[in-house]
Order: structure tokens, then C-alpha cells, then sequence
């Protein structure tokens, strides 16, 4: 739903009965969130090594990103732009997930429920990369099929932008889509895991370079938290 808002993919009008073809777009978006953790692992992962002394715990990460997709294939994936109701949606994906791990073994259950609420309370690598998966799937379309979404798609569509699309276009004054979200990454993840966040932040900029007509610096100006005191940075 968050890629058709942005005109990245074919309009779907809100509300729309979950069908089998949404399910099989829930199935896409955990192959997309996996892969984009196996590409930091392969390439990036012996610069970590070298900036941190330590490797992210990249399977559990990917479980977690492959779990934390069970409920949206029920109750559907609603858009992160601040007109969902957040408690109610980790209440019901919570829901569904405890029905779907119900006959786990008892530790592995109890693991894989403390990373589940991790990720739902916006905290943790995984939620990190959850959070970029958006950009990195942009920078794709714009490459691929030189797509590049924007604040007038979603106007177009009739869907209104919503406070927080407001918010990030009154501090940085653009209204294309990489720059938005871009602005919600840093936003969001200020406080999450900040050695995974700066590398994430180093790959996006180089994407930004390579695949976009220019780097809006004015992204990185305008939200606050870029990268906490003291953490090496990739960029």
C-alpha cells in the first residue's frame, strides 16, 4: 500500500479486500527484507567487523524480519505515515503471530517472542532495517524502472498527506519520495541501534549519489540525531 501511495507501483484504493494477490506481495516483502540483510552481510559485513570488532547477529535478524511479516498477511500492511493506529495494529499482529508459533517448541517460541515485541516497539537491528527496507526498494525502482515516486503521486490518488508527510516536506522542502523517506528512516530510527544505523545511512547515501539526480543535504540537516557522539561513520 506505502509503494502505490507514492505512484511506485499501481493505485489501490484504501480499504481494499486482502486478497491472494496482496498475500503474495507480503511473501515478496519478506524475500526483499532478507535479501537486503544477506547484501549487508556479504558486502559490508568485514567492514563492520573492522569499524566494531563484532558481526550484527544477522540470522536473527532475518528471522525476526520474516516473522514480524505473519500478521500482515491477515490483517494486511498499513502504511507507517502516521494515520495508523499503532496499538491496535501491534495488538493485532501479536494476535496472529501467537496463534501462528503456538506449537513451537517452548524455548524457541519464547525467543522468538521477545524478538517480535523487540521489532514492534520500534527497537533493535531488525526494526532498523525494516524501517530502510522502504528506501532501498525506491532506490530499486528508480534504477530498474526509473520510477521515482513523490508527495503529488500520493495527492493524486485520493488519499490526503497525512501530518507526518507534512511535517518532514515543511522541514526539508522536497517533495520527492526518496527524500520523505529518507527524512522517516533518520526520524524514526534516532535512537535504534546506532552502529547498524550509520552503516545503513552510508549505503542509502551512496544510493542517493548513483541512482537520483543529487543528494538533498538538506534531509540529513533537518532531522535531528544523524549519528550519536563517538559511532564511526560509512559516508
Amino acid at each position: 500500500m506505502g509503494y502505490s501511495k507514492f505512484g511506485m507501483t499501481p493505485y489501490i484504493p484504501e480499504g481494499t479486500r486482502l486478497d491472494e494477490r496482496e498475500q503474495v506481495n507480503d511473501l515478496e516483502h519478506i524475500g526483499w527484507l532478507t535479501s537486503i540483510t544477506f547484501v549487508f552481510e556479504d558486502c559490508f559485513g568485514e567492514i563492520f567487523q573492522e569499524a566494531y570488532g563484532y558481526q550484527p547477529p544477522w540470522d536473527k535478524i532475518r528471522h525476526s524480519l520474516a516473522y514480524h511479516e505473519v500478521g500482515e498477511t491477515v490483517i494486511g500492511d498499513r502504511t507507517d505515515d502516521g494515520t495508523t493506529d499503532r496499538d491496535e495494529k501491534n495488538k493485532r499482529e501479536l494476535e496472529v503471530f501467537k496463534d501462528f508459533i503456538k506449537n513451537f517448541p517452548p524455548r524457541v517460541k519464547e525467543q522468538r517472542l521477545r524478538d517480535f515485541n523487540k521489532l514492534q516497539n520500534e527497537t533493535g537491528a531488525a526494526y532498523c532495517f525494516d524501517k530502510a527496507s522502504f528506501l532501498f526498494a525506491h532506490g530499486v525502482y528508480k534504477r530498474f524502472f526509473d520510477i521515482q515516486g513523490g508527495l503529488d503521486e500520493k495527492l493524486h490518488g485520493n488519499w490526503k498527506a497525512s501530518e507526518q508527510d507534512q511535517r518532514y516536506y515543511e522541514m526539508i522542502g522536497s517533495p520527492r519520495a526518496v527524500d520523505l523517506i529518507y527524512a522517516h528512516f533518520l526520524d524514526k530510527t534516532k535512537n535504534v541501534a546506532p552502529e547498524i544505523r550509520t552503516l545503513v545511512i552510508g549505503v542509502a547515501e551512496a544510493m542517493y549519489r548513483q541512482d537520483f539526480d543529487y543528494f538533498d543535504s538538506r534531509v540529513r540537516g533537518c532531522v535531528s540525531g544523524m549519528v550519536p557522539p563517538g559511532v564511526k561513520t560509512f559516508y
